[in-house]
């Protein structure tokens, strides 16, 4: 166990700075760091929001600490609110995973792989792998960081009865709102991980096979992050003048769009354009990477 850990330090790391970004930004969303220095800085304010908690939640109010969990239990907020503020910081993340798969790549293609090329005789077949193998840990730390976060909303805000309103559209279409209602907690960790483990993992996949056009690591590192942006924003762009089908080819609009009328079946289909450019890429520039 602790060679496994060992082995993979990197990935438990991501995943903790990500559980701590994750849960940071979402007391921001819930203003709790506004509140809570305004209460410890004006005496006025701290009178006032002292009354608002006990007549709210008929509970005394102790300290700043009592005043920070309030918000983060305070009834006008939900399960549906808190956490899709997450959504859009993990697509912002999504690009730089792919960066730091890149850059393991090919470091450990001119260092440690060189045995393991040998041995297994076949170069397309092992590069493929341990790109795979690298997307999977990386989406598997966004997916357990998220997961946690989700948890810890359930435990904080969710009533059992609770009516949920999801704000996302994705899997709504597919999955009866009666099964979401009785198991709202289930619901949205189903959808956190087509969101944040399927994915980025074919986005991040796809993008370490497009990185490997170049032969230079500066650029392979760089360019996962020059294509994903320019996907997302040139689909942007279109679907303003040309409507939302195009919309489907971003991984945006899966990770953190709240678009409506979009289809899941149509979402599913569209991370097949990764895919295939990122195994167009590979093909052409395999040769390069003959060792």
């Amino acid at each position: 166990m602790g060679r496994l850990l060992k082995k993979n330090k990197v990935y438990l790391f991501i995943f903790l700075i990500l559980v701590i970004v994750f849960f940071v930004l979402w007391l921001q969303d819930l203003n709790v760091f506004y509140v809570c220095g305004r209460y410890l800085k004006e005496p006025d304010y701290r009178v006032w929001i002292s009354h608002e908690i006990n007549r709210v939640t008929g509970a005394e109010l102790s300290g700043v600490f009592h005043l920070a969990y309030a918000l983060m239990t305070w009834p006008v907020f939900s399960v549906d609110t808190g956490i899709p503020g997450m959504d859009l910081y993990s697509a912002i993340v999504l690009p730089v995973f792919a960066s730091i798969g890149s850059y393991h790549l090919f470091t450990r293609l001119n260092r440690e792989y060189q045995l393991s090329i040998h041995r297994s005789g076949k170069l397309d077949r092992f590069i493929v792998s341990e790109i795979a193998k690298e997307s999977f840990k990386l989406s598997c730390a966004l997916f357990a960081a998220i997961a946690v976060n989700v948890l810890i909303i359930f435990s904080l805000q969710y009533e059992v009865g609770e009516e949920i309103l999801p704000m996302r559209v994705l899997l709504t279409d597919i999955i009866h709102a009666s099964f979401i209602q009785v198991h709202p907690l289930f619901f949205y960790l189903l959808l956190s991980f087509v969101e944040h483990f399927v994915t980025p993992f074919i986005w991040c996949t796809s993008l370490q096979l497009c990185a490997l056009y170049s032969t230079d690591r500066k650029i392979a590192i760089s360019l996962p992050v020059i294509i994903y942006l320019a996907v997302v924003y040139s689909v942007d762009f279109i679907q303003r003048s040309h409507g939302t089908l195009i919309l489907y080819l971003s991984p945006a609009t899966i990770m953190a769009s709240s678009y409506v009328g979009i289809n899941s079946y149509g979402l599913f289909l569209g991370l097949l354009f990764p895919v295939i450019c990122g195994l167009i890429a590979y093909i052409i520039r395999r040769k390069s990477l003959e060792i």
